[in-house]
């Protein structure tokens, strides 16, 4: 299906802060690499310095306010909603004004939305939107980017308004709407291709549309230098233990993508821009210290392992992957047990084992404190090589080698680990029923 328009929304709060540079961001991204027209819908005064600034850039923008504005200035008077409200539910003005512009699809995506090129979007019959989750009750989507019908969605909105205005608050503080959003649709929208709302933490991909969904730009810069003073009270919100997942799980996304988006100069001019700079340049430790807030408060080691296991050699050109090898010829005897640690410090990646002279098949387990194992390992001849994803936080990130016919040694045990890690690459031997404590053999990454 062919649209015209892409639509986006913003009140004069959010033009001054940051999600107000992603906007600019967003605009530039839609004239450069698609054929849509973007459409700014403006809770402020089209005399406002801003507006200039976005025509400039190549949109349209119409002054418009939501219809439940008297509803959210008294929720905003009386403390029970943030002052940014003004501008969240005016994505639900755009199915109304499209269909007044003889549209009958409209899309609409938040400020923090990129395009990477031309997106093909499917007819809805109602709403269509991208899945986050899924839980007994059914899919989760989100809100970021929405395709509407407009002529079916006509008969919606009388009972989502008001919907939506009995239960203002009541979501917080998860979401303003989105969970309104999401029980009201339950079971009638249909779900868009994730790479038309693709977030950093869905993993590696070619996505035509990326959001930057999450903690932003300059909070994550901030903490890459070792300043944690703007996530601190953000993290020890309860209602951020889902968005700390979200966080660790996307830094790979995130240095994967920004790269090729920063090439097209759409953060220039912007707050985004010396951030983004900050941020890339402080990548090898901004990985640790946000990976390592993120496993503290979402004990995010087993999520961050299926990131390790999308990344490819071919990565290495847009995210800042290192590399560590070892070779450790085990003469003693008595060694039972190897252990690996891949890094000493936070990180994820991928390990690449080769052990020639084992007495039989060998066995792993992985953090055998954490209960994860894996099969048994199959020969080639009279080597055996595996690889396998790791992620984790310091020494309890680990795998142990054994052999169920009896000791290791003598063998050859070389190992190759690639990956977003900080720290050594250390192995350990188990000769006397507990492993030693110092590393009996390590590598810098490099």
């Amino acid at each position: 299906m062919q649209l015209g328009r892409v639509y986006l929304a913003i009140d004069d709060v959010g033009a001054r802060v940051e999600i107000g540079s992603w906007l600019v961001a967003s605009i530039r991204s839609i004239r450069r690499n698609t054929s849509l027209l973007p459409v700014v819908l403006y809770a402020g005064q089209l005399e406002d310095s801003c507006v200039a600034r976005w025509r400039a850039l190549g949109a349209e923008v119409m002054r418009v306010q939501s219809r439940l504005l008297p509803a959210v200035e008294r929720r905003i008077a009386d403390g029970s909603l943030p002052v940014r409200a003004r501008g969240v539910f005016l994505r639900y003005e755009i199915p109304r004004v499209a269909r007044e512009a003889g549209e009958r699809f409209a899309l609409y995506v938040d400020c923090d939305v990129l395009f990477r090129r031309e997106p093909s979007f499917p007819e809805v019959k109602l709403l269509g939107a991208a899945v986050t989750s899924r839980d007994p009750a059914g899919p989760h989507f989100n809100s970021g980017v929405l395709l509407f019908n407009t002529e079916s969605f006509a008969a919606e909105e009388a009972g989502l308004l008001a919907f939506l205005e009995s239960t203002l608050g009541n979501w917080l503080p998860s979401s303003l709407d989105e969970q309104a959003l999401n029980q009201h649709f339950r079971g009638r929208f249909e779900e868009l291709p994730a790479g038309l709302n693709w977030r950093p933490f869905f993993g590696a991909g070619d996505p035509e549309v990326v959001h930057f969904h999450g903690l932003k730009m300059e909070d994550l810069a901030n903490a890459s230098t070792g300043d944690f003073r703007p996530l601190k009270e953000l993290v020890e919100k309860e209602y951020l233990t889902e968005l700390a997942r979200h966080l660790g799980d996307s830094l790979p996304g995130v240095f994967a993508l920004l790269p090729g988006l920063q090439a097209q100069v759409l953060f220039e001019g912007t707050v985004l821009e010396p951030a983004l700079e900050r941020l890339l340049a402080n990548a090898q430790r901004a990985l640790p210290t946000l990976m390592s807030v993120h496993a503290q408060r979402a004990q995010g080691a087993l999520h961050l392992r299926r990131w390790a296991e999308s990344l490819r050699p071919g990565d290495g050109a847009a995210l800042p992957l290192r590399r560590a090898a070892i070779r450790y010829d085990a003469r003693a005897p008595d060694a039972t047990r190897l252990k690996l640690h891949p890094g000493a410090l936070v990180g994820l990646g991928r390990m690449d084992i080769r052990v020639t002279g084992a007495p039989g098949p060998l066995r792993m387990a992985w953090s055998p404190e954490l209960d994860v194992k894996l099969e048994t390992l199959a020969a080639e001849g009279d080597a055996q090589r595996f690889s396998l994803a790791w992620a984790g936080l310091g020494l309890d990130c680990h795998l142990v080698l054994w052999c169920d016919e009896g000791p290791l040694g003598p063998c050859t045990v070389e190992v190759e680990s690639v990956g977003l890690s900080a720290g050594r690459l250390l192995a350990c031997w188990d000769r006397d029923g507990r492993f030693r404590d110092e590393p009996s053999i390590s590598a810098p990454y490099a």
